[in-house]
């Protein structure tokens, strides 16, 4: 009987193989099969989810930290590795757009907190003063005193106006309408002297 060889190598392999390959050669190509080491990896993250591997894999992990803690090959080969994942997460696409807009928020909060003194619409005209190099007081104190202008000249501009006018911009401000009060006489019709108020 003629030996039988595998299909990838010339290895001799056995007459009851049924894929035609030697072990390896066989393993090499049902993991090359994109179905197969896509349940393969469902089956791993499940296993990892579990309570029970989790906690073993904690233990293994805190076990094999205080055995390497003093070694200086472990500590460089663990900064190494942070280093190199951390370059690969900035580099992505969603951990740019995250850290664009965590570094917009962080910006407007110490914006907020810097400027907590000026209100948000005179904020550009701050910014621009600063940035012909005027120190930060003399820039606070020019905005400051063109807050005070803009607020006389809107007083003065709203005093102008009719009543009417005055009334419809307070109520267009949040200004809530209430009926006018009117008191009613409701004592009696009668006096101690007998004659009736309406009729003095």
């Amino acid at each position: 009987m003629t030996a039988r060889t595998c299909l990838d190598c010339s290895t001799t392999i056995t007459r009851h193989g049924k894929s035609g390959c030697c072990r390896p050669c066989a393993a090499r190509r049902t993991h090359a099969d994109p179905a197969f080491r896509a349940r393969l990896e469902a089956a791993s993250r499940a296993a990892k989810r579990s309570p029970a591997s989790r906690a073993r894999a904690s233990e293994a992990a805190l076990r094999t930290e205080a055995e390497r803690r003093g070694d200086p090959a472990w500590h460089a080969y663990k900064v190494a590795s942070g280093r190199r994942l951390r370059a690969e997460y900035d580099a992505s696409p969603e951990a740019q757009l995250r850290n664009s807009a965590m570094r917009a928020a962080a910006g407007r909060k110490i914006s907020d907190t810097r400027h907590a003194w000026c209100p948000i619409e005179y904020r550009p005209a701050y910014r621009a003063i600063r940035d012909k190099d005027v120190p930060a007081a003399e820039a606070r104190r020019m905005v400051e005193e063109l807050i005070l202008a803009d607020r006389a000249r809107e007083a003065a501009r709203f005093a102008a106006l009719p009543l009417l006018e005055r009334q419809l911009a307070r109520v267009a401000a949040g200004a809530k309408v209430v009926p006018t009060f009117k008191p009613q006489f409701a004592g009696p019709s009668y006096t101690l002297g007998g004659v009736a108020p309406e009729a003095m």
